[in-house]
């Protein structure tokens, strides 16, 4: 055992783990650990360059951190997987929560959701081992995807700032883009990124007057998520009634946003109608109700104070024990309301997913709420809104159970107008974007990374 590692062994013996986070956290310290990580990849990244130099083939690696978000990458997936120019990893990624600790849970569902779907990804943190692993180790791609746009959400090795150092970063909204605030179109790992596709000409324009410095890497694609309305439904996505006694279904799909001064936005109203959607299935057997929560909601209530564990999972389990409701936390959205007769959501990304679906969408509205930019408020506009129980039981009563949806015409010119989806796919247009840009560089004899 070296000098080194015997000093490492004294030193956590000896030091307690509140003090050892404390002096981990320290600027100087973690300075000193990033130059050390970026000179091990540089050492990694010199290597794979030697043995690459006649290599024509694309490397390109989809960085995943939930496998709710899966979605936003998959068609980028498989219309690589099926180009021959193109090698593609998926790199699974442990997220911090909004609360600020690592989602561990989370990442061991990712795995899992990996290994289930037969889709090899390499594992950025090593479970057994208790260790993070250099992602160079495996390869060295010629351009990286974030599956969001937090670099403070990740681990060093796993942010724009690192990945820049080696390869081209490219950037997907991980959501529809409707929510007003500047943030993500002035979010710092937007610096780094070759590439930043857009839904529509909207989106890019409002990217432009926020940050017009970006303008060169703004490509209108439209979004990878909505790929899915132009498949037929495979018998696998076939979602059957859980009562023989239902014939309308709706989803409730509730935002993580319960603590408003934790996240710097607030548009859930979970605690204002979470009984409330109870009562309705009780009240309703034809009516069957699917919960379809944001990823975060139930940890995030806990770790904010909001609900212990057992009263969070006590909750859940009412839930679902009901005869005519269920919870849906599979990442294939998309599928569930190409399913269902209505959605009610505060969830602000979902006002622009589900309306390709044609159903109609009531917004459970609230005064504390964040304004939405113009394509979510318009989009709002041409939905039913609910302020109120007696609004949400008026919406479930005359539009979804009896049938009178006095809106559609107004909400399909909306989606007709805001919402783009190309005939090919964003997936397969984004492939060809990388590709026809990568080539081209390669012919000029430009080097990897940012030019």
């Amino acid at each position: 055992m070296t000098a080194t590692m015997n000093m490492k062994s004294l030193y956590k013996k000896n030091v307690p783990k509140s003090v050892r986070d404390w002096i981990a956290g320290l600027p100087a310290v973690q300075d000193r650990r990033n130059r050390k990580l970026v000179a091990e990849g540089e050492r990694l990244a010199t290597g794979f360059r030697e043995k690459r130099k006649a290599d024509k083939q694309i490397r390109v690696a989809l960085m995943e951190t939930r496998q709710g978000f899966w979605l936003n990458h998959a068609s980028i997936y498989e219309a690589m997987q099926s180009d021959g120019s193109f090698d593609v990893q998926v790199f699974a990624v442990p997220k911090r929560s909004p609360a600020g600790d690592m989602d561990w849970s989370a990442y061991r569902q990712l795995v899992q959701f990996f290994g289930g779907e037969g889709i090899p990804c390499v594992h950025a943190y090593d479970l057994d081992e208790g260790k993070w692993n250099n992602p160079i180790s495996f390869g060295l791609p010629d351009v990286i995807f974030l599956s969001q746009p937090y670099d403070f959400q990740q681990n060093f090795m796993y942010g724009s700032n690192y990945w820049s150092r080696f390869c081209q970063v490219a950037f997907v909204d991980y959501g529809f883009t409707v929510d007003e605030s500047s943030f993500i179109f002035k979010a710092p790992c937007l610096d780094n990124c070759r590439y930043i596709f857009c839904e529509t000409e909207i989106v890019r324009n409002l990217f432009c007057s926020y940050s017009p410095q970006h303008e060169s890497k703004l490509v209108v694609t439209g979004h990878p998520s909505l790929d899915a309305y132009l498949q037929p439904l495979k018998e696998s996505q076939r979602i059957p009634f859980k009562s023989v006694g239902s014939t309308r279904r709706i989803v409730w799909a509730p935002h993580f946003t319960v603590a408003s001064e934790k996240t710097g936005h607030h548009f859930s109203n979970f605690f204002e109608y979470y009984e409330l959607f109870i009562q309705l299935a009780k009240e309703h057997p034809e009516l069957e109700i699917v919960m379809r929560p944001h990823p975060a909601l139930f940890n995030f209530m806990v770790d904010c104070g909001m609900k212990t564990v057992r009263e969070a999972r006590e909750y859940r389990e009412r839930f679902e024990a009901l005869p005519n409701a269920f919870i849906y936390d599979a990442p294939d959205y998309i599928s569930l309301f190409r399913q269902s007769d209505a959605i009610l959501l505060d969830s602000i990304s979902f006002i622009a997913a589900c309306a390709p679906a044609g159903i109609p969408v009531c917004f459970l509205e609230s005064s504390k709420r964040a304004r939405l930019n113009s394509i979510g408020e318009r989009l709002l506009h041409a939905d039913y809104a609910a302020w109120d129980a007696e609004e949400i039981r008026e919406f479930v009563e005359r539009v979804v159970l009896g049938g009178d949806d006095w809106k559609k015409a107004e909400r399909e010119a909306a989606v007709k107008k805001l919402i783009y989806i190309p005939p090919e796919g964003a997936g397969a247009r984004i492939a060809r974007e990388i590709k026809t840009r990568l080539l081209a560089e390669r012919k000029e004899g430009l080097t990897h990374g940012q030019q």
